[in-house]
């Protein structure tokens, strides 16, 4: 494997790591006795949830540029046109049984 793509899978990891031990804490400390103001837990829980809204963003990116890729092939292909022009009728095919 090259450099480039043990580096993609590696930060792939951490970024599934971190997602994955957010989750984690903000179910363990989701019921925390909250000190008021400055309470250290509660920003912890914060940068969690920040955490997961990247990762849910960068999901979503992913499956729209998939989903835009696979349009984009869809539409670019020859077969798509003539597919949709070729009925039984219009190649004047008998459906005779």
């Amino acid at each position: 494997m090259t450099k480039k793509r043990i580096c993609a899978i590696l930060l792939a990891a951490l970024f599934a790591f971190a997602a994955a031990f957010s989750l984690v804490f903000i179910a363990h400390a989701a019921g925390h006795d909250c000190s008021g103001e400055d309470c250290p837990v509660c920003a912890a829980l914060e940068v969690c949830l920040n955490v997961l809204r990247v990762f849910a963003f960068a999901v979503f990116a992913a499956f729209a540029a998939l989903a835009a890729v696979c349009a984009a092939r869809f539409a670019l292909s020859p077969h798509a046109i003539t597919a949709a022009a070729q009925t039984p009728t219009s190649l004047k095919v008998k459906l005779l049984n």
